[in-house]
């Protein structure tokens, strides 16, 4: 079932989505993105977590930890942050510090603190109101604070988000009390667990997919540069398999010699290009380094 401010949010998308879409170019606009992205790369690693994430489900369901009633919290929790997460891990020059900051996110009180934000509204009414009303802060906020002139604007937004956000916390505690029966009932117990739970069942299949994806940054420098034989481009994608196999932090240091991959044209070249990064592994190791 929705809560009312998932209604209200749901309604003025629509209502926001219609007035947008009236305009012929923005439909165009649209429309391309949607082409983008539907690109193999783009839609074929959304299924297999997709496809992971129904089975992390069924194990789930096979202990009673899931049950069809969690439906909607699971399909949000995909959207929202199991994908998120991934694409955020994907472009972010530091991957592993998203895996932590995932993981230590979803093991905080917090959470406890934003289902009852979510689960416990106000009526559809006054949703409808605080909805936009929100938005519309933040933004203002946000174009204020880039503004020095705006100091004393950007102070006063703020001051709005506090008591904004205190009513909603307030009245979301009141209600929970009041709720208290339903609210440690085991129903709701698997609600608010569901999500750090997924989060870190979550978190191989984002590993598996970093390393596809930088696997295959690493293999594009041999496809370009120096016309390279087939039998050496193949030479050189074993010995980088080998040397790296599923360390992220050894593929990684391939991506990052691109430049070098891109003018190998022999395989003494791979076996130099191994032997250096071997060579810097055992210096940093010396050193106390990370990997």
């Amino acid at each position: 079932m929705f809560s009312t401010r998932e209604i209200a949010t749901a309604i003025w998308l629509v209502v926001f989505l219609v007035l947008v879409l009236r305009k012929a170019e923005v439909r165009h606009e649209v429309a391309g993105v949607l082409r983008a992205g539907a690109h193999p790369k783009i839609v074929l690693p959304i299924v297999c977590l997709a496809a992971y994430t129904a089975l992390a489900v069924w194990a789930l369901r096979t202990v009673s930890l899931w049950n069809p009633a969690l439906l909607k919290e699971t399909v949000l929790w995909f959207v929202l942050t199991g994908l998120a997460t991934a694409s955020e891990a994907i472009t972010s020059a530091s991957p592993h510090r998203v895996i932590r900051t995932a993981v230590r996110d979803s093991l905080r009180v917090v959470v406890l603190f934003e289902f009852l934000v979510g689960s416990y509204t106000f009526p559809l009414f006054w949703e409808l109101i605080l909805v936009p009303l929100v938005v519309i802060v933040s933004m203002m906020d946000i174009v204020a604070r880039r503004d020095r002139k705006s100091s004393e604007i950007a102070a006063f937004l703020h001051w709005i988000q506090v008591v904004v956000g205190l009513a909603i916390v307030g009245s979301a505690l009141y209600q929970a009390a009041i709720d208290y029966a339903t609210l440690v009932s085991p129903g709701t117990l698997r609600i608010i667990a569901l999500g750090p739970i997924l989060t870190l069942m979550f978190i191989p299949a984002i590993y598996v997919l970093l390393l596809c994806t930088n696997y295959e940054e690493a293999f594009i420098g041999l496809y370009v540069g120096e016309p390279k034989d087939r039998s050496l481009i193949r030479y050189a994608k074993r010995r980088m398999l080998i040397y790296a196999n599923v360390s992220l932090d050894r593929v990684l240091e391939l991506r990052r010699r691109g430049v070098q991959i891109r003018w190998i044209n022999s395989r003494e070249d791979v076996d130099e290009l191994i032997r250096g990064l071997q060579r810097v592994r055992a210096r940093n190791g010396q050193l106390g380094q990370p990997e």
